[in-house]
């Protein structure tokens, strides 16, 4: 079987081992054109290509950081041998300092609009990532073989293994012809 091209005329389909180095060096051009090859480079450690959704920011929540924030500057308060803003905290005293002083409702009120401009930007990022990788995702099943996507998709229900970064990763065990052609494809630059 031969390298066919997919359904938008610009890409190498994924068929076989011959196909792997054109296909992967299209993936590669789509994933940085759309600047997300650093989250789904299959090179890469880690394993969370698909990040948790930010959690809404609560009063108890940003409560806790007020009182995380009061026992920071408390330390260092008292490592610098000066006695620390006792503004914020709970009644926990540490050798020699004052117990620190609850939040006001003001303050937590303060702090909470804060994790809320906070959450709202994180959101945003948030699914705006989640649509680029949707849309690779979309990419990949449109330029891989019906039979080998649906093989490596397979394979992978039968693993806790989930997202982009994994199928390629799949795809890799499946039909690369050899390390050396898995590692990021150098295209030849023409020079004049």
């Amino acid at each position: 079987m031969s390298a066919k091209t997919a359904s938008d005329n610009s890409a190498i389909t994924l068929v076989d081992r011959n196909s792997w180095p054109g296909w992967y060096a299209g993936l590669q051009h789509q994933a940085h054109n759309l600047h997300i090859w650093h989250l789904i480079d299959p090179d890469e450690l880690s394993n969370d290509d698909e990040e948790e959704r930010p959690k809404r920011p609560t009063a108890k929540g940003a409560r806790e950081r007020l009182l995380q924030k009061a026992r920071i500057e408390s330390a260092k308060a008292a490592r610098a041998g000066t006695p620390g803003s006792q503004s914020l905290g709970s009644s926990e005293s540490s050798a020699g300092s004052p117990p620190l002083v609850e939040p006001t409702e003001l303050e937590i009120e303060e702090e909470l609009i804060r994790m809320k401009r906070d959450y709202a930007s994180e959101l945003k990022i948030f699914n705006s990532e989640n649509v680029v990788r949707a849309s690779m995702m979309s990419w990949i099943k449109s330029t891989v073989d019906d039979e080998l996507y649906l093989t490596a998709l397979f394979k992978l229900q039968n693993t806790n293994r989930r997202g982009v970064k994994e199928i390629i990763r799949m795809l890799r065990e499946m039909i690369a012809p050899s390390e050396t052609n898995t590692r990021e494809v150098e295209l030849p630059v023409d020079t004049p």
